[in-house]
């Protein structure tokens, strides 16, 4: 597969969500989506209005994260997020499903979140990403469900991860838990034709994008945008 700097810049929602984001980092994030041209920007729901003002004159979609990134909040509290978040200006929204709630099993409540937060959404104009965050749920049988659940509630997406899920390695130390080759292809197949699918944590250089395209991610969720877009640009056969 070959995709030009441009082509493969529409496959991207540059993330701008680190908790040490200082106001001038963020700023300059934002003009680096705009001069690529990405899908869109995503932030976090207190920066939506200061997104959405350097955005408004571009094509790139302020994408807001709620419930970020352990959904810890009640469902009422974060669907009220993201209401506030379509309010500010965004058109998308990144969403954690409960992850106490799907290792329990308990589906009943994990729908009527997704639900409710699709809803909500929707409601607004907005489209919805739900985040499984596949990385720390080791049954495939469970990311089935959560596909079927989502796909069935006709959520926009699915997305693979927030990139701030971590496991202890072998060593002892923090591995930080984001897309997988099994856990793409695995959501591609399941979520259906209407349900596309996000792949987001650890895609840091261009094989690692096209990977995931030629597997059939529709969106890649990364801080690695320029350093992605520069190799592309420098790259002959995606001319």
């Amino acid at each position: 597969m070959t995709l030009s700097s441009a082509a493969l810049a529409k496959y991207i929602d540059h993330a701008l969500l680190q908790p040490t984001l200082t106001d001038s980092e963020f700023d300059a994030g934002c003009e680096l989506a705009k001069r690529w041209a990405v899908a869109a920007v995503c932030v976090k729901s207190m920066d939506v209005r200061r997104a959405h003002a350097r955005m408004c004159d571009s094509s790139v979609a302020v994408c807001a994260v709620v419930g970020f990134p352990h959904a810890n909040a009640p469902t009422k509290v974060i669907c009220h997020e993201a209401a506030l978040a379509l309010q500010d200006g965004a058109t998308e929204i990144d969403a954690v499903v409960n992850t106490s709630r799907v290792l329990s099993a308990d589906w009943e409540a994990v729908s009527a979140q997704v639900g409710a937060l699709n809803d909500e959404t929707l409601r607004h104009g907005g489209i919805l990403k739900v985040i499984l965050e596949t990385g720390i749920i080791p049954s495939r049988e469970t990311k089935v469900r959560l596909c079927a659940i989502c796909r069935d509630l006709k959520v926009a997406f699915v997305k693979t991860s927030t990139g701030f899920a971590t496991q202890l390695g072998p060593n002892g130390s923090l591995v930080v838990m984001g897309a997988t080759i099994p856990d793409v292809s695995l959501l591609v197949e399941h979520a259906g034709a209407t349900c596309r699918v996000k792949a987001s944590g650890g895609i840091r250089t261009l094989d690692d994008a096209l990977t995931y395209i030629r597997l059939g991610a529709a969106r890649l969720g990364t801080t690695s945008t320029e350093q992605i877009l520069l190799e592309a640009l420098a790259d002959p056969s995606t001319h």
